[in-house]
Protein backbone atom coordinates (compact mmCIF):
# COMPACT_ATOMS: atom_id res chain seq x y z
CA UNK A 1 0.00 0.00 0.00
CA UNK A 2 1.05 3.29 -0.38
CA UNK A 3 0.09 6.58 1.57
CA UNK A 4 -0.47 9.78 -0.84
CA UNK A 5 0.90 13.25 0.26
CA UNK A 6 -1.93 15.47 1.91
CA UNK A 7 -1.88 18.61 4.18
CA UNK A 8 -4.25 19.71 7.11
CA UNK A 9 -7.62 21.38 5.95
CA UNK A 10 -7.53 24.26 8.16
CA UNK A 11 -10.71 26.55 8.71
CA UNK A 12 -9.26 29.64 7.54
CA UNK A 13 -9.27 29.79 3.83
CA UNK A 14 -10.46 26.26 3.56
CA UNK A 15 -11.04 26.39 -0.30
CA UNK A 16 -7.16 27.28 -0.72
CA UNK A 17 -6.34 23.77 1.58
CA UNK A 18 -9.14 21.75 -0.85
CA UNK A 19 -7.33 22.66 -3.55
CA UNK A 20 -3.61 22.14 -2.63
CA UNK A 21 -4.69 18.75 -1.58
CA UNK A 22 -6.52 17.91 -4.70
CA UNK A 23 -3.22 18.94 -6.86
CA UNK A 24 -1.18 16.53 -4.16
CA UNK A 25 -3.81 13.62 -4.66
CA UNK A 26 -3.90 14.06 -8.15
CA UNK A 27 0.10 13.97 -8.11
CA UNK A 28 0.11 10.73 -6.05
CA UNK A 29 -2.45 9.04 -8.41
CA UNK A 30 -0.29 10.22 -11.51
CA UNK A 31 2.84 9.03 -9.75
CA UNK A 32 1.64 5.15 -8.46
CA UNK A 33 2.28 2.45 -11.34
CA UNK A 34 4.37 5.50 -13.57
CA UNK A 35 7.58 5.27 -14.53
CA UNK A 36 9.57 4.07 -11.86
CA UNK A 37 6.87 3.38 -9.30
CA UNK A 38 5.10 0.00 -8.77
CA UNK A 39 1.26 -0.01 -8.94
CA UNK A 40 -0.18 -0.56 -5.76
CA UNK A 41 -3.37 0.37 -3.67
CA UNK A 42 -3.40 3.88 -2.98
CA UNK A 43 -4.89 5.36 0.61
CA UNK A 44 -5.83 8.74 0.48
CA UNK A 45 -4.86 11.07 3.52
CA UNK A 46 -7.69 13.53 4.97
CA UNK A 47 -6.82 15.46 8.00
CA UNK A 48 -10.09 17.51 8.69
CA UNK A 49 -10.27 21.36 10.82
CA UNK A 50 -13.65 21.73 12.27
CA UNK A 51 -15.32 23.70 9.84
CA UNK A 52 -14.31 20.39 7.12
CA UNK A 53 -15.69 17.79 9.68
CA UNK A 54 -19.06 19.40 9.16
CA UNK A 55 -19.43 19.18 5.48
CA UNK A 56 -18.26 15.89 5.03
CA UNK A 57 -19.50 15.75 1.29
CA UNK A 58 -16.74 18.31 0.23
CA UNK A 59 -14.40 15.93 1.05
CA UNK A 60 -16.33 12.58 -0.75
CA UNK A 61 -17.18 14.50 -3.90
CA UNK A 62 -13.13 14.89 -4.09
CA UNK A 63 -11.97 11.26 -3.03
CA UNK A 64 -14.60 9.70 -5.84
CA UNK A 65 -12.95 11.57 -8.37
CA UNK A 66 -9.37 9.60 -7.87
CA UNK A 67 -8.66 5.73 -7.81
CA UNK A 68 -7.81 5.23 -3.96
CA UNK A 69 -8.87 2.11 -2.10
CA UNK A 70 -9.07 3.55 1.28
CA UNK A 71 -9.12 6.84 3.28
CA UNK A 72 -6.73 7.67 6.47
CA UNK A 73 -8.52 9.80 8.59
CA UNK A 74 -7.08 12.08 11.59
CA UNK A 75 -8.69 15.58 12.56
CA UNK A 76 -6.49 18.02 13.37
CA UNK A 77 -8.09 18.44 17.21
CA UNK A 78 -9.48 14.77 18.54
CA UNK A 79 -9.23 13.51 22.15
CA UNK A 80 -12.35 10.75 22.38
CA UNK A 81 -11.73 11.10 26.58
CA UNK A 82 -12.20 14.61 26.35
CA UNK A 83 -14.33 15.93 23.49
CA UNK A 84 -18.01 16.55 24.13
CA UNK A 85 -20.23 14.00 22.80
CA UNK A 86 -21.89 16.52 20.15
CA UNK A 87 -17.99 16.11 18.61
CA UNK A 88 -17.49 12.86 18.98
CA UNK A 89 -21.27 12.10 17.37
CA UNK A 90 -20.01 14.72 14.43
CA UNK A 91 -16.63 12.78 13.86
CA UNK A 92 -18.37 9.69 13.45
CA UNK A 93 -21.15 11.04 10.94
CA UNK A 94 -18.42 12.18 8.95
CA UNK A 95 -16.51 8.58 9.06
CA UNK A 96 -19.84 7.35 8.05
CA UNK A 97 -20.36 9.41 5.06
CA UNK A 98 -16.87 8.34 3.85
CA UNK A 99 -17.88 4.45 4.11
CA UNK A 100 -21.54 4.73 3.17
CA UNK A 101 -20.14 6.52 -0.35
CA UNK A 102 -17.78 3.35 -0.40
CA UNK A 103 -14.56 4.07 0.82
CA UNK A 104 -12.74 1.80 3.66
CA UNK A 105 -11.75 3.99 6.63
CA UNK A 106 -8.67 3.90 8.53
CA UNK A 107 -9.42 6.18 12.13
CA UNK A 108 -6.38 7.54 13.23
CA UNK A 109 -5.23 7.73 17.14
CA UNK A 110 -8.35 7.09 18.48
CA UNK A 111 -7.21 4.61 21.24
CA UNK A 112 -10.29 2.41 22.58
CA UNK A 113 -12.93 4.61 20.75
CA UNK A 114 -11.70 2.51 17.82
CA UNK A 115 -13.67 -0.32 18.97
CA UNK A 116 -16.70 2.00 18.92
CA UNK A 117 -16.18 2.43 15.05
CA UNK A 118 -15.50 -0.72 14.49
CA UNK A 119 -19.12 -1.48 16.19
CA UNK A 120 -20.38 1.31 13.89
CA UNK A 121 -19.15 -0.16 10.53
CA UNK A 122 -16.04 1.94 10.48
CA UNK A 123 -13.06 -0.60 8.92
CA UNK A 124 -10.12 -0.33 10.69
CA UNK A 125 -8.18 2.07 13.24
CA UNK A 126 -4.90 2.69 14.55
CA UNK A 127 -3.66 2.92 18.07
CA UNK A 128 -0.23 3.52 19.90
CA UNK A 129 0.48 1.08 22.86
CA UNK A 130 -0.62 3.09 25.05
CA UNK A 131 -0.02 6.59 23.88
CA UNK A 132 -0.95 8.51 20.62
CA UNK A 133 -4.57 8.42 21.32
CA UNK A 134 -5.42 11.73 20.66
CA UNK A 135 -4.01 14.65 18.60
CA UNK A 136 -4.17 18.50 18.33
CA UNK A 137 -1.57 19.02 14.96
CA UNK A 138 -0.62 22.54 16.87
CA UNK A 139 1.56 21.35 19.60
CA UNK A 140 2.89 18.62 17.69
CA UNK A 141 4.17 21.19 15.61
CA UNK A 142 5.72 23.07 17.88
CA UNK A 143 8.69 22.51 20.10
CA UNK A 144 7.87 21.49 23.58
CA UNK A 145 7.77 23.83 26.21
CA UNK A 146 10.47 24.16 29.37
CA UNK A 147 7.85 22.40 31.60
CA UNK A 148 7.23 19.51 29.55
CA UNK A 149 10.94 18.80 28.69
CA UNK A 150 11.04 18.73 32.44
CA UNK A 151 7.94 16.52 32.88
CA UNK A 152 9.09 14.37 30.74
CA UNK A 153 12.24 13.94 32.60
CA UNK A 154 11.55 13.10 35.97
CA UNK A 155 8.91 11.06 34.69
CA UNK A 156 9.03 7.72 36.28
CA UNK A 157 7.66 4.13 36.55
CA UNK A 158 4.65 5.81 38.25
CA UNK A 159 3.63 8.03 36.17
CA UNK A 160 3.36 5.31 33.03
CA UNK A 161 0.62 4.72 31.73
CA UNK A 162 -1.08 2.12 32.29
CA UNK A 163 -4.27 0.37 29.97
CA UNK A 164 -7.53 -0.77 32.23
CA UNK A 165 -9.72 -2.88 29.96
CA UNK A 166 -12.81 -2.58 31.91
CA UNK A 167 -12.33 0.88 31.73
CA UNK A 168 -11.90 1.33 28.31
CA UNK A 169 -8.92 3.94 29.09
CA UNK A 170 -5.42 4.49 30.25
CA UNK A 171 -4.51 5.93 33.84
CA UNK A 172 -1.45 6.99 35.04
CA UNK A 173 0.67 4.10 36.64
CA UNK A 174 0.41 5.22 40.41
CA UNK A 175 -3.59 5.72 39.94
CA UNK A 176 -3.86 2.59 38.52
CA UNK A 177 -1.82 0.63 40.95
CA UNK A 178 -4.11 2.56 43.36
CA UNK A 179 -7.02 0.82 42.05
CA UNK A 180 -5.18 -2.69 41.49
CA UNK A 181 -4.53 -2.51 44.84
CA UNK A 182 -7.81 -2.11 46.89
CA UNK A 183 -8.90 -5.65 47.05
CA UNK A 184 -12.63 -4.28 46.46
CA UNK A 185 -11.88 -3.12 43.33
CA UNK A 186 -8.79 -5.57 41.38
CA UNK A 187 -11.48 -8.65 40.46
CA UNK A 188 -13.28 -5.77 38.91
CA UNK A 189 -10.31 -4.75 36.75
CA UNK A 190 -7.26 -6.74 36.51
CA UNK A 191 -6.67 -8.82 33.38
CA UNK A 192 -7.00 -12.30 32.84
CA UNK A 193 -5.10 -12.77 29.48
CA UNK A 194 -1.75 -14.47 29.18
CA UNK A 195 -0.21 -11.06 29.87
CA UNK A 196 -0.78 -11.03 33.13
CA UNK A 197 -2.27 -14.14 34.12
CA UNK A 198 0.46 -15.57 36.27
CA UNK A 199 2.20 -12.44 37.02
CA UNK A 200 -1.02 -10.52 38.69
CA UNK A 201 -0.48 -6.89 38.81
CA UNK A 202 3.12 -6.21 39.68
CA UNK A 203 5.22 -4.48 37.49
CA UNK A 204 3.08 -3.90 35.37
CA UNK A 205 4.17 -0.49 34.97
CA UNK A 206 6.80 -2.27 32.90
CA UNK A 207 5.20 -4.71 30.90
CA UNK A 208 2.35 -1.86 30.16
CA UNK A 209 3.12 -2.02 26.15
CA UNK A 210 3.46 -6.19 25.68
CA UNK A 211 -0.14 -5.85 27.96
CA UNK A 212 -1.68 -2.84 25.97
CA UNK A 213 -0.95 -5.46 23.08
CA UNK A 214 -2.42 -7.78 23.98
CA UNK A 215 -5.44 -6.73 25.30
CA UNK A 216 -6.37 -4.70 22.70
CA UNK A 217 -5.79 -7.31 20.06
CA UNK A 218 -7.88 -9.97 22.50
CA UNK A 219 -10.46 -6.78 22.38
CA UNK A 220 -10.72 -6.85 18.47
CA UNK A 221 -11.19 -10.14 18.15
CA UNK A 222 -14.27 -10.65 20.51
CA UNK A 223 -15.57 -7.86 18.83
CA UNK A 224 -14.92 -8.85 15.24
CA UNK A 225 -16.21 -12.31 16.48
CA UNK A 226 -19.81 -11.08 16.97
CA UNK A 227 -21.75 -11.41 13.60
CA UNK A 228 -23.78 -8.83 13.11
CA UNK A 229 -23.63 -4.85 13.87
CA UNK A 230 -26.42 -4.73 16.21
CA UNK A 231 -24.12 -7.77 18.11
CA UNK A 232 -21.29 -5.27 17.97
CA UNK A 233 -22.95 -2.24 19.34
CA UNK A 234 -24.87 -4.73 21.90
CA UNK A 235 -21.04 -5.44 22.92
CA UNK A 236 -19.63 -2.35 22.79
Amino acid sequence: WYLAAALPYYDQDQQSWLRHNDRLLAASCSANGGTDVDRRPLIAQVAPGRKLLAQPELIINRLLDYPVSAVHVQPLALDSVKNSIEKLVQYVDFLRAITDAGLPVIASRVGAFGLVLNALGVSAFDSGLAQAEACNLASLNRPPSKRELEGLAKRGGGDRRIYLESLKTTLTGRHAAAILENRTLRSRVACTLGCCKHRGFENLAERRRQHYLWVRDHEVKLLRGSPTEGMRIDLV
